[in-house]
Formats: C-alpha cells, sequence, structure tokens
C-alpha cells in the first residue's frame, strides 16, 4: 500500500514537473517570436515641407521603420510644434522629446564646438563634403564633439546635415572680394557667421529667415547670407539682383537623441538606427546639391547677376577663412573645449 501510493505520487510530481517545463519553454519560444512595437518622438524645429525636412527627417524616420521591418515608429512634430530652434535640444534632453532635429547655430553654449563649425567660413565646403566630414567625426573613437557636445548634455548625435553653401545675396551691390561687403547690411543666422561679418566691418542683423523679405522690401537689409534652395523659397530671389556664386559658410543641423532613450533600445534598433544615419546623412546631401545646381540654373535664367571671379579675388576669400579662423581661434582660446583640433580635424575630412 505504502509503495503503490508512492509510486502513483511520484508519477504525478513526475507529470507535474513535466508540464512546468513544458509551459516555461513554450513561453520562452513565444517571447522570442513575440514583436515588440517601440514609439519614438520626434521634434523638427522645420515645416515638414521644409527641405530638409523631406530630404533628412523623414527619410531618416522611414528607412529606421523598413530596417526593423516596422517594429520601430515614429510620433513626428515638424514645424516647431514643441519648441523654437532653440528649444529643441532642451526638448530632447528633458525628455520631452526622444529625437529632435535643429541648427546648431541656435546652441552655442551646450554645442560649443558643433556651433563652431556650423557657421565658420570654410573655403570649398558643400552639403557633400561636410556631412561625411561630420558623419567622420562623430564616428571617432573617444569623439570630442560627441563627448564635449552631446554625451555631457545627455543627448547623441546621430548624424548632421550640412548646408549646401550659405552665399551672399546683395541687392543693387556686386560683392567680389572680401572688402566689399564694409558697411553693408546684411541678415545673418547669427553665431561665428555673425562674427565673420562684423570683422569684414559689415553691419549683420540677426532676423529671422521668415521675416526676410518684409526686411528687404523695407530697406532693412541690403543682403543676406542664405543657401540658394532656401532663398527661392521664401520667394526673396524676386528681389536679389545679385549672388556671390561662392560659400561663405555652411550650418549644421544634428539629428539627436535622448542617451537614456538610446541606451534603453534594442541593439538591433540602434544598429538600423546607424545604418540609416549613414544613409540618410549622404543622400540628403546629394539631394541638396542637385536641387541647389538646378535653382543656379534659374537664376541665371532670370538675371541675376554672378560674377566671374578672377583667380586673385577667388584667393582674397581663402587667406580671408584662414586670417578668420586664426582670429576666432586665438580669441576663444579654451584648455578645456578643443576648438583648434576639431576644426583642423573637420577641415582635413573636407579636403
Amino acid at each position: 500500500m505504502t509503495r503503490n501510493m508512492y509510486s502513483f505520487s511520484t508519477g504525478v510530481l513526475l507529470i507535474v514537473f513535466s508540464l512546468v517545463l513544458f509551459g516555461c519553454s513554450s513561453s520562452g519560444k513565444d517571447s522570442d517570436k513575440e514583436i515588440k512595437s517601440i514609439t519614438l518622438k520626434v521634434s523638427n524645429y522645420y515645416a515638414a515641407t521644409a527641405p530638409f525636412s523631406e530630404k533628412a527627417v523623414q527619410p531618416w524616420m522611414d528607412r529606421v521603420t523598413e530596417l526593423t521591418d516596422g517594429k520601430v515608429e515614429f510620433d513626428y512634430f515638424p514645424g516647431g510644434q514643441l519648441g523654437d530652434g532653440d528649444e529643441q535640444f532642451e526638448l530632447v534632453r528633458d525628455g520631452v522629446a526622444d529625437i529632435g532635429f535643429t541648427n546648431a547655430t541656435y546652441e552655442p553654449d551646450d554645442w560649443a564646438l558643433t556651433a563652431m563649425l556650423s557657421s565658420m567660413p570654410i573655403t570649398d565646403n558643400n552639403a557633400t563634403k561636410g556631412s561625411k566630414a561630420f558623419l567622420k567625426l562623430i564616428e571617432e573613437d573617444d569623439s570630442a564633439i560627441v563627448e564635449n557636445d552631446f554625451l555631457e548634455n545627455d543627448v547623441r548625435p546621430l548624424f548632421g546635415a550640412v548646408s549646401p553653401p550659405v552665399e551672399i545675396f546683395t541687392i543693387n551691390k556686386e560683392i567680389r572680394v572680401p572688402s566689399d561687403l564694409k558697411d553693408v547690411k546684411i541678415r545673418t543666422a547669427g553665431g561665428v557667421e555673425a562674427e565673420a561679418l562684423n570683422y569684414l566691418e559689415a553691419v549683420p542683423t540677426s532676423i529671422p529667415f521668415g521675416d526676410v523679405y518684409e526686411s528687404v522690401e523695407r530697406g532693412i537689409i541690403d543682403a543676406t547670407t542664405v543657401h540658394t534652395v532656401a532663398l527661392r523659397t521664401a520667394g526673396v530671389d524676386q528681389l536679389i539682383d545679385n549672388r556671390l556664386g561662392i560659400s561663405f559658410s555652411n550650418f549644421i543641423l544634428p539629428l539627436f537623441i535622448n542617451e537614456s532613450v538610446w541606451q534603453s533600445l534594442p541593439d538591433e534598433t540602434k544598429d538600423a538606427m546607424e545604418q540609416a544615419s549613414r544613409e540618410i546623412a549622404i543622400s540628403q546631401a546629394e539631394s541638396q546639391e542637385a536641387e541647389t545646381t538646378e535653382v543656379e540654373g534659374l537664376f541665371e535664367e532670370e538675371g541675376m547677376v554672378t560674377p566671374k571671379l578672377k583667380d586673385d579675388e577667388t584667393q582674397q576669400w581663402k587667406e580671408f577663412n584662414e586670417e578668420f579662423q586664426n582670429y576666432w581661434l586665438k580669441k576663444n582660446s579654451s584648455d578645456e573645449i578643443p576648438y583648434k583640433d576639431t576644426l583642423d580635424t573637420y577641415k582635413s575630412y573636407i579636403q
């Protein structure tokens, strides 16, 4: 009797144990197959129809969703719905948004190195060269720009969209050499670019780009710095009759993510974002340049004057760039922020 009960009890225990094991095993397999969706909030200062939105931000989101087979999706807030251009960094750092996109010139205090590069006059830079160079900078091991500008501020760069050449456009005045800018009332986005214009004894004025058309009409400014497509999109080209035709500066628009959010993502999601960043950084730049070339052709057809600079005139711009860079670096010399090393490295990647 006791022996039979023992055998019966043992059998029951074995059956229960097997069921437990089977249940755990089945649960594990189901968990492995389960598709876990991730939705991230993206804030963009620029309108959804703006060139950088259409060529950089939207394609990046689409590509990440594609690479993750739809597991990663985005709640998108373009047009400054969550905050102005100079608030995007704080929105992401503080967790109001997971990902942000804005002009680095708006964040000179937090993004000291990126803001410096964003509007520093650099010879022969363009969207493709600059975007590739910035991508190399942020992918370096122990990258100073990643550590100083981003990680110390609890955000991480994904890529930087570098603009086509920011040129100088004028009304009733031809600009051929740097000294021609003396006393010219010129609109600027600010930052290092404004310092460069001050250095040339121009009269720079920080005006929101949306107000440029009215400012030109009212005679508040005689010139503006801007890239060609933006000038055309805003209709300001109707009031402009001269363009310099060479790059004065370029600005950088980082796409960046909250660091805690980044660390919480699965490795495959991080890999997808990094792949999308490398692809879109280049594709958006090439698309921007193609559109720039098209618009330049329209300007010529419509009679906007672009002077054919002589070799010595072009050389004066190159010499100014180097002179101003040295002046700025000396003025902003710092033991804590590696301005010179970062600028030298960026320039070497552009060549």
